[in-house]
């Protein structure tokens, strides 16, 4: 979890560019989703991957 708000806190850094609405909320909705235990695990490389051609 604790990995998972670190991450939300450096995509959301105001020297960063900025991202699309629909980024941040599947973002919070995934974190949600930690929170609650609902969350399907995924790897770790699969989530970066995810991640990263989101934000290219």
């Amino acid at each position: 979890m604790e990995i998972a708000l670190r991450l939300f806190e450096s995509v959301t850094d105001q020297c960063a560019p900025p991202l699309s609405a629909e980024w941040i909320e599947e973002i919070r909705s995934r974190m949600d989703e930690l929170e609650a235990g609902t969350a399907d695990c995924i790897p770790i490389e699969e989530f970066m991957q995810e991640i990263r051609a989101k934000l290219l």
